[in-house]
């Protein structure tokens, strides 16, 4: 995705869907008015490789038809023989790797298989107009991730099933406990 021949100024419009907590499952597809715009039609958080993405490319609302989809992987390497062969094959975008590029059908629509692990980004560019719509996409290679730890946004029930004696126990000591403050209080004590 070289955009260093193209002269003038150019406007990004970036989206990355972050999800926060169980309230926000609605509104990863909302369409904002872009001028030109990305859709998901998959939830794009959580996903694992091997994902295929499906989206719908818009320009001013309707479909933009036709039009070729850059998809990008981000290099996230900070090794320097990784850097180094990056920027041979990539002088102009070291810091990522186009990975293939689709083109939309006549409704918009278009579709990509999210191979390897990593942070994507999705781009169409809008026609006549110096804009394109870029969408992020974070890629596990599995999710949950299988490393240790709890990624859980709720904690974990306990699950083990108490005895029934220390639910008597603790009734029986309550009524004691009821019957000894009622007789003091008759009795004047309390």
């Amino acid at each position: 995705m070289n955009v260093s021949a193209i002269k003038g100024e150019f406007v990004d419009h970036a989206k990355a869907v972050i999800h926060c907590g169980q309230a926000s499952w609605n509104g990863w597809d909302a369409e904002v008015g872009d001028k030109v715009e990305i859709i998901p039609y998959i939830r794009p958080y959580g996903l694992e490789e091997g994902t295929v993405f499906k989206a719908r490319a818009l320009q001013d609302g309707e479909p933009l038809t036709n039009t070729t989809v850059f998809v990008v992987k981000y290099r996230l390497s900070d090794d320097p023989e990784v850097l180094k062969k990056a920027e041979a094959i990539y002088p102009q975008d070291s810091w990522m790797m186009v990975k293939g590029q689709v083109k939309t059908d006549s409704d918009g629509n278009f579709v990509y298989t999210l191979d390897e692990p990593g942070v994507w980004a999705i781009a169409a560019f809008g026609k006549g107009v110096m804009e394109r719509s870029i969408f992020l996409v974070p890629v596990f290679e599995s999710f949950p991730p299988a490393e240790k730890g709890d990624y859980t946004a709720t904690p974990k029930a306990d699950t083990t099933p108490e005895s029934p004696a220390a639910g008597i126990i603790t009734t029986v000591g309550l009524i004691v406990l009821i019957a000894v403050l009622l007789i003091r209080k008759r009795s004047g004590e309390l």
